[in-house]
């Protein structure tokens, strides 16, 4: 169950990280329309100690967006801390430029930098303070890939995210050098939506259930 835990926040920090990608058609912006989101993680299980591991770790993220649909700010919160994620659109061209507060030591700041935007201000390659360097690539609405470079060059983590209609259905993070033998994978199901169509509740690892209240323009 830790280990469950353990993933479910790394999907928290990736599927921020990989909100933006290449590509030369226009993006997909899904939460067009939205201004703020609060996303909490409950147990959708009978058994009662994953309940009660997942209630006392008291796991929710606030997200906040522009107009477009661009992220602006997380704000993460598990185990009665928080850290802070934030992308400043700069200039005319979108530059994007990514803070985050260490989650395990509020008081270390990391830092990453774009390098390399495409002409819709999206993110192509980025590098942190550690000398990590990580690649997007996007393909149509469908497909977004995050391709993450440890500091001496070799491949740490490829990590894909494929949708169906603008709604995640499928994760899927390879682990380098051990890829292809142990590749971790979270499927999505069981979505509501609101009246706009935007969705506010689903499930994935089975018995895990994120539920959004949605704020809108």
């Amino acid at each position: 169950m830790v280990n469950l835990l353990n993933s479910i926040r790394t999907l928290l920090i990736i599927t921020f990280f990989i909100s933006a990608c290449t590509s030369v058609e226009p993006p997909c912006y899904r939460e067009k329309g939205i201004k703020q989101e609060i996303r909490t993680v409950v147990s959708a299980s009978s058994d009662t100690a994953l309940i009660k591991m997942v209630e006392a770790k008291k796991m929710s993220r606030t997200i906040k967006y522009d107009e477009e649909g661009r992220m602006l700010e997380a704000i993460n919160n598990r185990d009665n801390s928080s850290w802070t994620m934030q992308d400043f659109y700069e200039d005319e061209q979108h530059k994007m430029r990514l803070f985050s507060a260490d989650y395990y030591d509020e008081n270390q700041i990391d830092t990453t930098i774009t390098i390399t935007n495409d002409q819709f201000g999206r993110r192509l390659e980025t590098l942190d303070n550690k000398g990590v360097k990580v690649l997007f690539t996007y393909s149509g609405c469908d497909k977004e890939l995050r391709t993450d470079y440890a500091p001496d060059g070799t491949k740490s983590v490829e990590f894909e995210l494929r949708f169906e209609y603008g709604v995640l259905q499928k994760t899927t993070g390879r682990y380098y050098p051990n890829a292809g033998t142990y590749p971790a994978i979270t499927e999505y199901s069981d979505y509501n939506y609101d009246e706009k169509g935007h969705w506010i509740s689903r499930i994935y690892h089975d018995d895990i259930k994120e539920v959004r209240t949605l704020e809108y323009y």
